[in-house]
């Protein structure tokens, strides 16, 4: 079987969280690697674990292929509420983590890292028929700009939209390795920062392509409505657009109790042995009762 290099981010503190109880259920609208649900399973929760991405069901299905526990879905979380009317069950918390997996950023065939000689896909449901290199190609410069500047917060979003259109105009944008190339020199000696000058573009890019930030808000928006009473809804991000949301989201739901005031992060230790940590944060919010009139 093959094994996941992937490194949970907040796993204590995420599953901690949602107050695990024996014989309850929960979502982990991430399976990912599945360390999330290992977690909940060991302290003897039941799990209905969704991903998008047909690799980690694949992976996940045969892990935990003697655990009948564990209900897997390839889905999308925004169709959270579909699937747990099909389970019949009562959901006492759900999960976010919406980070990429270190193993979706080592396919290079996916072309998620700017670091990767593979084709522009960025696909995490590769049923989906838009990729990466269809927007790269097919929009103009003008929506090129505001992609960026909108999902990316890119630094010169102008500047980087016309570089990538020269790019494509005279057939040197083919890899995500391209693309990184292409920002880096669009740059030139203004990109002062430690992290690739491409981070932000790849960010814009993934997310117009698997438009995470609407699934988000619908997955929010339907793990409130299945939530029973007490039961929490916790929410790992790993950017401010993301962070945002949820924020956003917990303070203005007249029916969630915001329990986290400030994000939770990793601590110092955590980051030193996956830095990939360094910009998580957690939310966390819990369904109130109905009141009595």
């Amino acid at each position: 079987m093959e094994t996941t290099s992937h490194i949970t981010v907040l796993i204590n503190e995420a599953v901690d969280a949602l107050q695990v109880q024996p014989s309850c259920w929960y979502i982990d609208a991430t399976l990912g690697g599945g360390g999330h649900t290992k977690q909940i399973r060991a302290r003897g929760g039941y799990v209905i674990a969704l991903d998008q991405d047909l690799e980690v069901i694949s992976r996940m299905k045969e892990e935990f292929s003697k655990d009948p526990s564990v209900h897997i879905h390839h889905a999308n979380f925004e169709n959270l509420a579909q699937i747990v009317a099909s389970e019949h069950v009562v959901i006492s918390g759900v999960l976010f983590d919406l980070g990429l997996s270190s193993d979706q950023l080592a396919d290079e065939s996916r072309g998620f890292s700017t670091k990767s000689h593979g084709s522009l896909d960025m696909r995490m449901n590769i049923t989906n028929k838009v990729t990466a290199m269809d927007l790269l190609h097919g929009l103009t410069e003008l929506e090129l700009t505001r992609l960026l500047a909108v999902y990316g917060e890119v630094y010169l979003p102008r500047r980087v939209a016309h570089a990538i259109c020269v790019a494509r105009e005279n057939g040197s944008l083919q890899s995500a390795k391209d693309l990184t190339d292409v920002v880096v020199r669009s740059y030139g000696h203004r990109w002062t920062r430690s992290v690739s000058a491409a981070t932000q573009v790849f960010q814009a890019l993934r997310i117009a392509v698997n438009d995470e930030l609407e699934a988000l808000k619908s997955g929010l928006f339907h793990a409130s409505k299945v939530l029973t009473p007490n039961g929490r809804i916790v929410v790992i991000s790993f950017h401010s657009l993301e962070d945002r949301i949820v924020k956003q989201y917990f303070n203005d739901r007249q029916d969630l109790s915001v329990v986290t005031k400030k994000a939770i992060v990793p601590s110092v230790e955590e980051i030193e042995k996956n830095p990939r940590a360094h910009s998580a944060k957690m939310r966390v919010s819990q369904k109130m009762c109905a009141q009595k009139i």
